[in-house]
């Protein structure tokens, strides 16, 4: 027996309508679907890898390989930060940088060198890679560290242009200290190295290698400045048994002080493994003990 179909309608015995089927819109192409995926014909795909860096106490070398034959960098200490979407380093000028096409096509190898930067710190790379119109740009950060810097002194020779012992009283008995002086060059110093007594005369050189005058410091400044202290010895009156730690030139009970301060400017291009130098240190005193030492000066990493 048959089961009569249900009515829909005013007529009777006919079949529901069917359910459309969703509607797919057809590609560019007129045959592929368009499923909604997103238009990547407009990304920027620059792009760096490779990074190596290498860094001395004043020196920074940082590479990569890009795939875009242009760039920008702005280099300083200052960290990027998000500033209305996009890294910022503040007001450091860009530089533009050009690539050099290395044996794979489309890869641009580039190098980045910095020289006299300040020792221990950190400094940054901000790499903007541009895209084309419409595209917006990417950026990446590339962190270097320099390293610490490390200044010794030994003091060489002394020239005594007078020993303030006048008429019969002979050679000044004369000893000398040495320090690398604090940024206030007044100021005691953390540690002074003294030579014991010498019988030195007037226009007499003296051989201060074995001596033991030796300073080192580790610093971040371009110059350090090295204190010579004096003191001759007339053999009279009451002297102190101390030693000076700040620069001094006046006259004792039992003789007469002075002090010579020789300035070293220390490099800010890249170096060997040290770099040396003589300065010399002379006393500016009219009267009195006074004298002229030379110095090296040597400067290395660590």
């Amino acid at each position: 027996t048959a089961v009569p179909l249900a009515a829909t309608g005013a007529g009777a015995d006919t079949l529901p309508a069917p359910v459309p089927s969703p509607s797919i819109a057809l590609g560019t192409d007129g045959l592929q679907p368009d499923l909604g995926l997103a238009d990547v014909s407009n990304v920027n795909t620059g792009d760096i890898w490779g990074v190596q860096s290498t860094s001395g106490d004043v020196w920074a070398d940082v590479s990569f390989v890009a795939n875009r034959p242009n760039l920008v960098v702005q280099f300083s200490t200052t960290k990027p930060t998000m500033v209305n979407g996009k890294l910022s380093v503040g007001a450091v000028a860009p530089t533009a940088l050009n690539g050099t096409l290395t044996p794979t096509p489309g890869q641009y190898r580039y190098t980045i060198s910095r020289e006299g930067l300040t020792p221990n710190t950190t400094y940054y790379a901000l790499v903007t890679i541009p895209g084309s119109a419409g595209q917006a740009p990417n950026q990446e950060t590339i962190a270097v560290a320099t390293k610490t810097r490390t200044v010794r002194v030994w003091a060489l020779q002394a020239h005594v242009s007078d020993d303030a012992d006048p008429g019969l009283l002979g050679k000044g008995e004369i000893r000398f200290g040495q320090w690398i002086a604090p940024a206030n060059v007044n100021a005691p110093a953390a540690s002074t190295a003294y030579t014991g007594t010498m019988a030195i005369g007037t226009g007499d050189d003296v051989a201060l290698g074995s001596s033991g005058l030796f300073s080192k410091v580790t610093t971040a400044g371009s110059t350090v400045n090295v204190v010579v202290q004096g003191i001759e010895h007339d053999g009279t009156g009451f002297c102190p048994t101390g030693v000076f730690s700040t620069p001094t030139t006046k006259a004792l009970d039992c003789g007469f002080a002075a002090a010579a301060i020789g300035t070293a400017t220390l490099p800010t291009a890249k170096y060997g493994a040290k770099h040396s130098q003589i300065i010399h240190a002379t006393t500016t005193n009219a009267s009195g003990l006074q004298f002229q030492v030379s110095l090296l000066v040597e400067t290395s990493v660590g």
